[in-house]
């Protein structure tokens, strides 16, 4: 790793040691128990049958948290139809939809909160300036949602959720993305960082078409791409968090119905 790479991540420790508003908040009550996650990609109040995945997720009792990463836009009223989809979730929602003004107001009206069973996590910024930006602590794991539309502050956020994962001695770290990470500063401080920390990070990002997986991304092989299933509503990911397990993360496709 390069000199400035080191400094960087130190720079971010510090500040997360030094800054109490910094500290991460937990997601669930107990750390080390697994759980699984309902990764969803870009489904939005328009998209057939949205209701009925929403459904199906809050019958699942082995669900305890629901990711969405994939590009989320629109006029001001489908996007209000959209947060009121998401706040139907039983459990907490971290959204990943892009960083445009009119996504933040709306879909993160309440800043520093989840969607879905509203949780408390460390946000970035404010209503208006990187509140898509969050970060919590779930089954001893530490994740971050990273918008790459604002490259400085995104590449300040993926050094302070990896410091972290350090500080905290975390079992692992997921990313999530509203889109592919390819030739991307974003991306390539993603891989760096993920080389350095040397445990499993999972890397969700939105996307069309079938769901793909990348074990050993970009020659790291501690370091999985994982692509969710874009804007289709009959399908979504498991996500299975074992905390103590060797890998921590696996995963399975699911149908609705």
């Amino acid at each position: 790793m390069s000199r400035p790479a080191v400094v960087g991540i130190a720079n971010a420790a510090v500040a997360l040691a030094l800054a109490p508003a910094a500290g991460l908040l937990a997601v669930g009550d107990d750390q080390a128990v697994p759980v699984s996650v309902a990764v969803v990609g870009d489904v939005s109040a328009r998209t057939p049958a949205a209701s009925a995945l929403v459904d199906e997720i809050n019958t699942d009792s082995q669900v305890g948290l629901v990711l969405q990463a994939g590009r989320l836009d629109g006029p001001e009223t489908a996007l209000d139809r959209t947060a009121t989809l998401y706040d139907g979730f039983d459990d907490p929602v971290a959204l990943m939809p892009g960083g445009s003004s009119r996504v933040r107001r709306i879909l993160f009206a309440d800043v520093g909160y989840t969607a879905g069973a509203a949780r408390r996590v460390t946000t970035q910024g404010h209503q208006n300036e990187h509140a898509e930006h969050l970060r919590f602590l779930r089954s001893d794991v530490v994740f971050a949602t990273v918008s790459p539309d604002d490259e400085t502050p995104a590449l300040d956020w993926v050094d302070e959720a990896f410091a972290e994962a350090g500080l905290r001695d975390a079992s692992g770290v997921v990313i999530t993305m509203p889109t592919a990470p390819d030739a991307s500063a974003v991306g390539d401080r993603i891989v760096r960082r993920a080389r350095d920390f040397g445990l499993p990070v999972l890397l969700i990002h939105g996307g069309r078409g079938l769901s793909e997986t990348e074990q050993g991304y970009a020659g790291v092989p501690n370091l999985t791409r994982l692509q969710t299933l874009g804007g289709t509503a009959e399908r979504w990911v498991e996500l299975r968090i074992e905390p103590r397990s060797r890998d921590v993360f696996s995963w399975s496709p699911r149908t609705v119905g």
